[in-house]
């Protein structure tokens, strides 16, 4: 069972795409998921800590049961365990840097324990989550920690959602420095760079083939086939989509069998890797 639902609050629109409550009884012991433009905050309700894994089955990262990641490069493996009871927020890109001073390049492709960036306050966050009675009321809690942790950056937030927008519509990086040079609002190569690893935690190039990644992952049952797939979604052809998808998800479009619902996790090979059917225990 899923909730989710965007932000009520204004402030917080541009910055969260949804929050979100999930229960679930696992089918499988472990999933895959692949790379991913929008950090996450995560609650572990159901156990203690949160934990995630490299493609080879070892231990990425372990943390109490609050925790934030950014931006995924690469794909990783997770425990469903985690997903018995658990709740969140999916952040929109650089979403997650407005609420913490901390550079987005020390999330990228890490768990990161949630006291770490925010103290006291995010083990108090997790009692109240705990404590809550319904759906609601946790992302209600939600919103209210969020709210009261934003960091206003207008000019910066301004400039950094120009460049999303023109990426995530499919824009050049070249055209639209030009755009943004003649509207006044140009930069340096080295500022944009200082730009997208302060707040995003990957250079330009590199953000437009994840967001390219992922909203193509997204239509995957939509659209009729894998060349017409290519083509929405601004690939040369489709053997551009199928190259892309190997280096940065691990598998082809061919192989990619999306969990339902959750187009970005797989059920994959996880459980061949670890050689096993059983959970490893740390």
């Amino acid at each position: 069972m899923i909730h989710s639902a965007p932000p009520n609050e204004r402030e917080l629109a541009p910055l969260v795409r949804s929050i979100w409550s999930y229960r679930c009884e696992p089918r499988h012991n472990f999933e895959t998921l692949l790379p991913h433009v929008g950090g996450q905050l995560l609650v572990n309700l159901h156990g203690s800590e949160l934990r995630t894994f490299d493609a080879l089955g070892n231990i990425a990262a372990t943390t109490g049961p609050v925790a934030l990641h950014g931006i995924r490069t690469e794909r990783i493996v997770i425990d469903t365990e985690q997903k018995r009871n658990i709740c969140g927020v999916e952040f929109e890109p650089g979403g997650l840097t407005a609420f913490t001073d901390w550079s987005a390049r020390r999330f990228r492709d890490r768990l990161i324990d949630a006291s770490d960036v925010w103290g006291a306050d995010s083990r108090l966050l997790h009692v109240a989550l705990v404590a809550a009675q319904n759906e609601d009321e946790q992302c209600g809690l939600l919103e209210s920690f969020l709210a009261g942790k934003i960091i206003h950056r207008p000019a910066e937030d301004a400039s950094l959602g120009q460049w999303i927008a023109g990426l995530q519509a499919g824009g050049r990086i070249q055209d639209i420095q030009n755009a943004l040079g003649r509207e006044g609002f140009g930069m340096s190569q080295r500022q944009l760079h200082a730009l997208f690893d302060r707040r995003l935690g990957v250079r330009p190039k590199l953000f437009a083939r994840l967001v390219r990644l992922s909203s193509s992952v997204a239509e995957f049952d939509q659209s009729p086939s894998f060349a017409s797939l290519a083509y929405e979604h601004g690939y040369a052809d489709q053997s551009h989509l199928t190259r892309e998808f190997r280096q940065l998800a691990g598998t082809t479009p061919r192989a990619h069998r999306p969990i339902d619902g959750e187009p970005n996790h797989v059920e994959a090979e996880a459980d061949k890797m670890f050689k096993t059917g059983e959970r490893r225990r740390i």
